[in-house]
């Protein structure tokens, strides 16, 4: 906590890792960690642990989100990839791994469409536009983005600022916006 803040971190976890943090009621930050090495999945996970330690030990975070990955079944029925279940599944246990070896009190997993409505509002979000959708509410925000990753990440950390503190869900919304 710094001066009486919370501190929360939003994690979109995949081979680019879209991260986001700030303050509770605050203006949020985004950056890409890209896990794109050649050497293989081992690798790749020796990367984002050296990411997540890295930023752990620089950050004081009170509470860590990140995206819940997709159950097995659902996984295996759109196609993904054994190896790519594996890389993902490997990714959330670095993070979480890392993140309790920081010793930060709340880690938790969200679905990136509950991040998304609580950035978008309760209606539908039609099928394959909530990525766009999200990006632009950031805009609309004055958050800073330079990919998907990001947006999803900020809308991530926003709903886990309003977890941590429904007094400021609603900030997100037009009326309040930049």
């Amino acid at each position: 906590m710094i001066r009486g803040r919370q501190i929360i971190a939003g994690f979109d976890i995949a081979k680019s890792c879209g991260c986001a943090d700030g303050a509770v009621g605050g203006k949020p930050r985004a950056w890409t960690w890209s896990l794109h090495v050649k050497d293989g999945r081992p690798a790749r996970l020796a990367l984002l642990r050296d990411f997540c330690d890295r930023y752990f030990a620089e950050n004081p975070i009170d509470a860590l989100f990140y995206e819940r990955g997709l159950g097995i079944a659902v996984a295996m029925e759109i196609g993904m990839s054994d190896d790519t279940i594996a890389m993902l599944r490997g990714a959330i246990g670095v993070v979480e791994a890392c993140a309790a070896k920081a010793r930060i009190p709340r880690i938790q997993p969200v679905g990136v469409q509950e991040a998304r409505r609580h950035l978008l509002g309760p209606g539908r979000i039609p099928r394959g536009e909530g990525k766009r959708l999200v990006r632009d509410r950031c805009d609309v925000l004055g958050w800073q983005t330079k990919n998907d990753d990001e947006s999803d990440a900020l809308a991530i950390w926003s709903l886990g600022c309003g977890l941590m503190n429904p007094l400021v869900a609603h900030l997100t919304q037009p009326l309040f916006a930049r």
